[in-house]
């Protein structure tokens, strides 16, 4: 007999399956699948949904979000991977050359099962990719294509190149591993397991500038990450009246660039990302730091 669930759990299982709903809705594929394909694309989307919780403070594009997105079977037990140095996501062609002394690295890696309990069979796969992946000396001298997806490894080979490319400023390396499910407690085989993977990792980077931690996501916290403000109004100062440029709906304005600068950005001095389209963010970004020096 399985067990009942309670209020959060069932709450939380509904908010999923409605934002599910919605986007087969605005993606046009509501009535495209059958049942088991739609069951498999809930699961998927489980990844997604998750990642947008967790990392929900970095504003992060829905393609940053996407391309984190590794769980398509030989993933290691991760289906969500992101690197950021200093708050700033890290991709194979993000530049490291003028980051200054003592950046802080953090790693995440995400587990995320639509499902109502954790598993220690989670850490069992985090201890594995400790030892193959984690390990710089296993991941250079061994072949893992054949166990893990060219996606895992590709993210494994960017953490190590931006590890030691920035080794001689000496980093501050956070490990932060988060479980996702709509469970409501975490047996204590399932922390035990959680505390040895996070020693055999602490072996392998016994630096007192790295930190691990372990996060259980659970169905009363999804509740609360989702709910978690945000900011959704946006006001620009310009200078003069706007020229309408088609069926009003595109302008050209003047504005002055502090005020353009505190419209972008948000009370860290970090890029608004979700507010632009994503070919456009790359030079904001820059034209950001810029103003960041005025």
């Amino acid at each position: 007999m399985s067990k009942k669930l309670d209020n959060s759990q069932l709450i939380a299982k509904q908010l999923i399956k409605k934002s599910f709903e919605e986007s087969l809705i605005e993606n046009g594929l509501i009535n495209a699948r059958n049942d088991a394909q739609l069951v498999t694309m809930l699961h998927n989307y489980f990844e997604f949904f998750s990642a947008s919780l967790i990392l929900k403070s970095f504003d992060l594009s829905d393609e940053e979000l996407e391309k984190g997105i590794v769980g398509n079977g030989n993933d290691g037990g991760c289906d969500g991977l992101y690197l950021f140095v200093n708050e700033e996501l890290i991709m194979d062609d993000t530049p490291l050359a003028n980051i200054k002394k003592n950046p802080t690295l953090d790693v995440y890696i995400i587990q995320s099962k639509f499902e109502t309990s954790f598993r220690e069979s989670a850490f069992h796969n985090w201890k594995s990719i400790v030892d193959n992946l984690f390990s710089l000396e296993s991941f250079q001298n061994n072949d893992f294509s054949k166990r893990y997806s060219s996606d895992v490894l590709e993210f494994f080979e960017r953490f190590h190149n931006t590890f030691l490319s920035l080794i001689t400023k000496s980093p501050k390396v956070n490990f932060k591993f988060y479980y996702t499910s709509i469970g409501n407690e975490v047996h204590i085989n399932v922390q035990q397991q959680a505390d040895e993977m996070m020693t055999k990792l602490k072996t392998i980077y016994p630096s007192p500038n790295t930190t691990i931690s372990v996060d259980y996501i659970d169905a009363q916290k999804i509740l609360t990450l989702y709910d978690a403000p945000s900011k959704t109004d946006f006001v620009l100062h310009i200078s003069e009246t706007p020229i309408i440029v088609q069926e009003e709906k595109e302008y050209i304005v003047l504005a002055n660039l502090k005020q353009y600068f505190d419209f972008t950005t948000n009370e860290n001095n970090k890029l608004i990302k979700h507010i632009f389209e994503a070919n456009v963010i790359k030079g904001i970004q820059l034209l950001t730091k810029k103003l960041q020096k005025l």
